[in-house]
Parts: C-alpha cells; sequence; structure tokens
C-alpha cells in the first residue's frame, strides 16, 4: 500500500469515526459483521480488500453487505470525501513549494546583489585614493 493510499484510509476512517452518531452505527454494523464471520466457513472463500475504480468503498469481504444504508452512504461518501483531500493536500504541498522556490530565489538574488555591491566599494576606494 502506498502513502497516498494510507493517507485516503486514515481520512476515510477519520471522516465515519470522528462523528459520534457515526461512529456509534459503525459498531453496530462491526457487531454484524462479527456475527457473520462466525459462519465464515459455510461460505465460499472471500476476496481480499480493494479499492475500486469507482472510489466505493468495498469491504473486506465482498460477498458481505452492510445493513445500514446511511451508513453505507457515508462510508461511500468518505471514500470519495478522502480522494478528494489527497488531492487537496498534494496541490497544497505544491503551491507551497512554488512559493518556497520564489522566496529562496529572492533572497538569494537580494544576498548576491549586496555581495555585489560590497565587492564594488572597496574596488572605487582604492581607484579613488589614486
Amino acid at each position: 500500500m502506498d502513502t497516498t493510499s494510507k493517507m485516503q484510509s486514515l481520512n476515510e476512517a477519520y471522516l465515519i469515526l470522528g462523528d459520534a452518531r457515526t461512529r456509534e452505527r459503525y459498531d453496530q454494523e462491526c457487531r454484524r459483521f462479527r456475527q457473520w464471520t462466525l459462519h465464515a466457513q459455510e461460505r465460499p472463500e472471500p476476496e481480499p480488500f480493494h479499492r475500486g475504480e469507482d472510489s466505493e468503498a468495498h469491504f473486506k469481504y465482498a460477498d458481505y453487505t452492510v445493513h445500514d444504508d446511511e451508513l453505507r452512504d457515508w462510508m461511500n461518501q468518505a471514500a470519495r470525501r478522502s480522494g478528494d483531500l489527497g488531492n487537496q493536500i498534494i496541490e497544497d504541498a505544491k503551491g507551497m513549494l512554488v512559493e518556497a522556490g520564489k522566496t529562496a530565489l529572492i533572497n538569494a538574488s537580494s544576498g548576491l546583489v549586496l555581495v555585489a555591491a560590497l565587492s564594488i566599494v572597496p574596488v572605487l576606494v582604492v581607484k579613488g585614493c589614486d
């Protein structure tokens, strides 16, 4: 899992679990899921976790259905929003790097002008004394 996917998963979890009401619904769904997994030997082997290209949340077991429709919608919205947040973070970082580069260039240019000016003064003083 790359850094972007990890960040997206963390943002997704925060969006779902950061709200007390949604967290309570999520906990209820987790209890249902645990009950469902107790009967796993009666079902075929589950598919591994994956994130679909459509940014819809795909759960650890593809054949498990989230019973709470509102929670399922929240989870899918969180998956989309976390992708948007990740993209915004990348764009903000790019902008900060560009501004930092501009500032560094301005500071370096100012320093060169100062060095040049300080180098010319002694030369002019020496020439003026001749």
